[in-house]
């Protein structure tokens, strides 16, 4: 089951010379340890572009879709998958 959010999130991310990569990220008061990337993609969004990226938490058992927004440099969370 795939559940929609677009909710900010706080993110910790390394940004490197040509990648992004989040380690870990804040959501509902609860923190989440990045275990791994999965997938990596970008969209745009008129001028500006979307960061995404598939996580694996390390204490969870969900797949989770952040998203960085150019325009304004903030965070999202915007799916959630799991066995729900």
């Amino acid at each position: 089951m795939q559940e929609t959010i677009h909710e900010p999130v706080e993110v910790c991310a390394h940004f490197g010379r040509d990648r992004i990569h989040p380690l870990w990220f804040i959501w509902n008061g609860r923190h989440y340890k990045v275990a791994a990337v999965t997938s990596r993609w970008v969209s745009a969004e008129g001028v500006s572009r979307r960061y995404h990226f598939a996580v694996l938490a390390e204490q969870a058992a969900e797949a989770f879709e952040l998203y960085l927004r150019t325009e304004n440099l903030r965070w999202y969370l915007g799916h959630l998958s799991g066995d729900g």
